[in-house]
């Protein structure tokens, strides 16, 4: 049996993982899993009231410590003083849609994006020590990685970008860290692909797919895999010249 903690899990790719952690899995698979919002929405009411004796809602804002704090002390006495798997979800679309000269909002991206995973992981590895899985997954973007950036350049996301690429890195330090290797810990950074939410235009992926495909490679991941960044896998799609390829593996930095 296995705990999940998934951050930002109100709405968009968060909740999708929620709902299928809850309903497609058996609660010998996923006993617990935890959803930390800024609101809940409606939908993740109903989803709550539906399976309360496996999914727990708590409100945390991920860029304030003494929230991140707050919430770790309840999700301790709901996993009773364990924690098996951290999914970093929460995290914002920058505003800027110009070019990089013009970019106003790449500190307060990357606060919420890159320093936020970094704050939610140091608090809960605590709670993650005592877990079994102990595996970590950032959620990530192939338009964060270096290599594919002249493929991005028609979309003017620049500190969405950056900060995308940062995370990726500092997915790889925390892998990279001796002590955490040393206690069987995995860390992972994931492209979800161009999600359906609300505001996109052009997307190419469903919630649903995507969420399959993160919790694929969450699932199947092991110490060998710790500190890649990986996309994930859809056997159906059949990409159209300069779209997304969904082949899975391991995309470039």
């Amino acid at each position: 049996m296995a705990s999940y903690l998934v951050t930002g899990g109100s709405s968009g790719l968060g909740l999708e993982l929620v709902k299928i952690l809850v309903e497609c899995f058996e609660e010998k698979d996923v006993f617990q899993v935890i959803a930390t919002v800024g609101k809940e929405s409606e939908f993740l009411r109903d989803l709550r009231r539906k399976h309360e004796s496996r999914l727990f809602v708590l409100q945390m804002c991920a860029t304030d410590e003494n929230s991140i704090k707050e919430a770790v002390k309840k999700v301790q006495a709901i996993t009773n003083n364990g924690l098996d798997i951290l999914i970093n979800n929460a995290g914002v679309m920058s505003n800027t849609t110009t070019d990089v000269t013009q970019m106003t909002d790449l500190v307060s991206t990357f606060c919420a994006n890159v320093n936020s995973v970094h704050l939610v992981t140091t608090a809960f590895l605590p709670l993650l020590r005592n877990g079994k899985s102990k595996k970590v997954l950032n959620i990530s973007s192939a338009m964060g990685s270096i290599g594919l950036a002249q493929k991005y350049i028609g979309y003017p996301k620049p500190a969405y970008k950056i900060s995308k690429a940062a995370l990726n890195m500092l997915t790889r330090q925390y892998a990279l860290d001796p002590g955490l290797h040393q206690e069987g810990f995995t860390f992972l950074a994931v492209n979800p692909g161009y999600l359906q939410t609300v505001g996109t235009t052009g997307s190419e992926l469903s919630l649903e797919t995507g969420a399959k495909g993160v919790l694929d490679v969450l699932h199947s991941a092991s110490a060998k895999d710790n500190g890649c960044f990986f996309n994930i896998n859809v056997p159906t799609w059949k990409p159209q010249p300069g779209q997304n390829e969904y082949k899975g593996g391991q995309l470039p930095w």
